[in-house]
């Protein structure tokens, strides 16, 4: 299994986490790939079957089935409140939704074709990831359109209020502390942020300890106590911690042999340049 990362256009890092390609080879029948959700939205191609698909926000995994052989995944990963810009519909409206170019529009099926003739371009001074991230950058900045000052002011805000989860997290963190970090008041917070990001404040805080939690199981797996761990990422007892592993992982660590296990299983560089955790199954 390898994962590349690519970066977007200057431009478009405000919107777009970056791009990646992630190759690997299903060995047996039912072979899948489970994604972690991140809280953002992501879209993938899939060069072998020509499909486009757009993955919107949720509080739950992706599991993607393959058939056995080699498999290419060519992905795109908005920031949080990223995606808001390339649709004119609330990211509300695309939350636990799987949408087709089809379904999204004439310029997404141009776009679906246009990473269709990727790999047939490729040569060996022009690499498929180089290729790639022309095809993208192209595509999302004709999307871009000129943001608005509402648009543009809102934006700043949610970055705003993104840094402030990090840098206060393990922190019980209440609404009415991030409403004030992105200046309004607590419900004109709640809208924006449903607008924006598609998931609720208390949802995304939920997702971001639970990434925070899997890091420090990861970095501290012989010395860290699964009671240790919910507490040094604020969750107020065990309980929660293993529901929202759980629930978002559908993995619970009730042991020192399952953490490690599941430290292991999302060490992929995959989770780490992406915070978003990726747990293979059958596949290399």
């Amino acid at each position: 299994m390898q994962f590349r990362p690519i970066p977007a256009a200057e431009a478009l890092q405000r919107y777009i986490r970056n791009y990646w390609v992630l190759s690997f080879r299903a060995v047996e029948p039912g072979g899948s790939q489970r994604i972690m959700t991140n809280g953002a939205s992501c879209m993938m191609y899939f060069p072998k079957i020509g499909r486009m698909i757009f993955y919107g926000p949720s509080m739950h995994n992706i599991s993607i089935e393959f058939e056995p052989g080699e498999h290419v995944i060519l992905g795109v990963e908005f920031h949080p409140a990223g995606v808001h810009a390339f649709f004119k519909e609330s990211t509300s409206e695309f939350v636990d939704r799987q949408l087709e170019a089809e379904q999204l529009g004439e310029a997404f099926i141009r776009f679906c074709q246009a990473l269709g003739e990727v790999r047939g371009k490729s040569k060996e001074e022009r690499t498929i990831d180089t290729i790639y991230a022309e095809v993208a950058d192209t595509f999302f900045l004709k999307q871009l359109a000129e943001i608005s000052r509402t648009e543009d002011i809102n934006m700043q805000r949610m970055m705003h209020v993104f840094a402030y989860i990090e840098n206060h997290h393990p922190v019980d963190i209440r609404l009415a502390d991030l409403a004030a970090e992105a200046c309004v008041c607590p419900r004109q917070f709640n809208r924006i942020f449903a607008e924006y990001v598609g998931l609720s404040p208390k949802e995304y805080i939920r997702i971001y300890r639970f990434h925070a939690a899997l890091m420090s199981l990861r970095e501290h797996p012989e010395h860290t106590t699964l009671m240790e761990l919910a507490w040094d990422n604020g969750y107020y007892d065990l309980k929660h911690m293993n529901t929202d592993f759980k629930d978002i992982c559908a993995h619970v660590p009730k042991s020192n042999v399952i953490g490690q296990q599941l430290t292991e299983t999302f060490s992929q560089s995959f989770s780490l340049l992406m915070k978003k955790k990726i747990l293979p199954i059958n596949v290399e």
